[in-house]
């Protein structure tokens, strides 16, 4: 299979390349910046404590969607309903946390439009990404399986993209291994 270390690559699909390749320097450049970020704001005078444990929880946040991120680079088929579910319940906690934040320190007009503008990128980002995972053959190809799209219960009705190459055959040892489904015959039942 695509996870074990003796696999080799045949096809440049089968390798992190592409967007891929960009989302993984993106995802380590601005975990490098956050955790900078974060240095700087605990030890700024200026901030307060409030503020200080916002941007944690903020940083802390951003580090579990870092994680799914790299659940893809790794090729575990969870990552596309992990990466739904931090939608679903870390982007609105975020947004409450940043509502708190402005509540503490005192709303303003820029204060509203960084919200406004905080949800419309996430719902952007969101959207794109989601697109990508399921509609991109390298991300097809890459993971050597369909099961990213097809045992999460938020893609069940899509289909996922043919890949460019045809999906590795497990080995005959791995558990699970049908011999009949593998050359595309029904089991005698």
């Amino acid at each position: 299979m695509v996870n074990d270390p003796a696999f080799k690559p045949t096809h440049k699909y089968q390798k992190l390349g592409g967007v891929l390749r960009a989302l993984q320097v993106f995802i380590v450049f601005g975990v490098c910046c956050m955790t900078l970020s974060l240095i700087v704001t605990w030890c700024s005078k200026e901030q307060t404590l409030a503020g200080k444990l916002s941007f944690t929880a903020q940083f802390a946040l951003s580090l579990l969607l870092q994680l799914v991120y790299f659940q893809l680079f790794s090729r575990k088929t969870a990552f596309l309903k992990n990466f739904h579910l931090w939608y679903m319940v870390g982007c609105p906690l975020n947004f409450v946390i940043a509502l708190l934040s402005y509540f503490v320190n005192g709303f303003s007009v820029q204060a509203v439009i960084t919200l406004v503008l905080f949800a419309v990128s996430q719902a952007v980002g969101f959207t794109l990404m989601r697109l990508y995972f399921l509609k991109s053959v390298r991300v097809r190809t890459y993971l050597g399986t369909d099961a990213y799209v097809t045992q999460n219960p938020f893609t069940k009705k899509h289909q996922a993209p043919a890949p460019a190459v045809p999906d590795p055959v497990p080995p005959l040892s791995e558990p699970g291994f049908d011999v009949l489904a593998a050359f595309g015959r029904k089991a005698a039942e």
